[in-house]
């Protein structure tokens, strides 16, 4: 009978997690690459796709499949919070591989174009990647954007932004526009809880910082170059360049440079991949596993 009955909760509870926590990370990846990627039929923030409704798909799921199924579980406590607890867990294990295969998905099929010059970035179709020879920074038209901001909880944080655009031009020739610029992005948070002249001094200081890079560091020791997405940095480099007096209405793209090398950028993410399913499933089963089933609540689902 007891067997019965964990074959029983494998049934209703665990074989459909796993079945339904792959299907929702290969059909959101496939529309991801499709809608997202491939065709750019949507315009969308990067962490809208790669977190938020990663985070909001496990809640649906739950209210259309799961709710009436953890129910026949005996999770009956003194304070009733073992539900809940049910709930916040299932909605980890589901949300977790998926964020990790979004962050990684335009990484892994993002491709890398060669370019000689910078000129020549326009005769190509926009990539994600670029690896680049020869190209020089205008110094003198460099965009400058800082601010600040408080975050956290409680407002407890308070960050500072310095984002830096280089036009990006070929030498030797009269540019009368960039063809893309290369963005520095400078960050520092604080304690929102220190007086108004410490927080100057920090803003001051991480202003020399960016300063100093500016005028010393000729920015052209790079592997590889990112093309930004639309990411929360957008906004703040496309300010920057409206502070560049000679290419201030440029739609030139913003590019990151990244030191290590091109095959290096995934970090190992596809065996994170796999471990976040293994963890996952496998606190799932232990939670179905441990508490008996209610026997009046089956009958019910049944």
């Amino acid at each position: 009978m007891s067997q019965d009955l964990t074959v029983k909760k494998l049934n209703l509870l665990f074989i459909p997690f796993l079945l339904i926590s792959i299907s929702i990370c290969a059909v959101y990846t496939f529309l991801n690459w499709l809608l997202i990627i491939k065709f750019e039929l949507f315009s969308v923030r990067e962490d809208l796709v790669e977190i938020i409704v990663p985070l909001v798909l496990p809640v649906i799921v739950y209210f259309l499949f799961f709710r009436a199924r953890i129910r026949i579980l005996n999770l009956k406590t003194d304070i009733n919070r073992l539900p809940v607890f049910y709930f916040i867990m299932l909605w980890i294990a589901l949300s977790i591989p998926n964020i990790i295969i979004q962050g990684f998905l335009p990484k892994a099929v993002g491709k890398l174009t060669h370019l000689h010059g910078i000129n020549e970035i326009d005769s190509h179709k926009p990539s994600k990647y670029y690896s680049l020879n020869q190209f020089a920074i205008d110094k003198k038209n460099v965009g400058i954007n800082a601010f600040y901001d408080i975050s956290g909880k409680n407002n407890t944080n308070y960050d500072i932004y310095i984002y830096v655009v280089f036009p990006m031009i070929t030498s030797g020739v009269n540019n009368v526009s960039c063809k893309a610029f290369l963005g520095v992005k400078y960050f520092k948070s604080i304690s929102n809880k220190l007086s108004a002249r410490e927080k100057q001094d920090n803003f001051d200081a991480l202003a020399s910082i960016s300063n100093y890079e500016i005028e010393h560091n000729s920015f052209d020791d790079f592997s590889y170059l990112e093309r930004i997405g639309n990411t929360n940095d957008t906004d703040g480099y496309k300010d920057a360049i409206l502070h560049c007096s000679k290419y201030d209405r440029s739609i030139a793209p913003v590019l990151i440079a990244h030191k290590e090398p091109f095959g290096d950028r995934l970090h190992h993410q596809s065996i994170w991949i796999f471990i976040s399913f293994i963890i996952s499933g496998a606190i799932w089963l232990i939670m179905v596993l441990i508490p008996e089933i209610d026997a009046e609540a089956l009958k019910r689902f049944s």
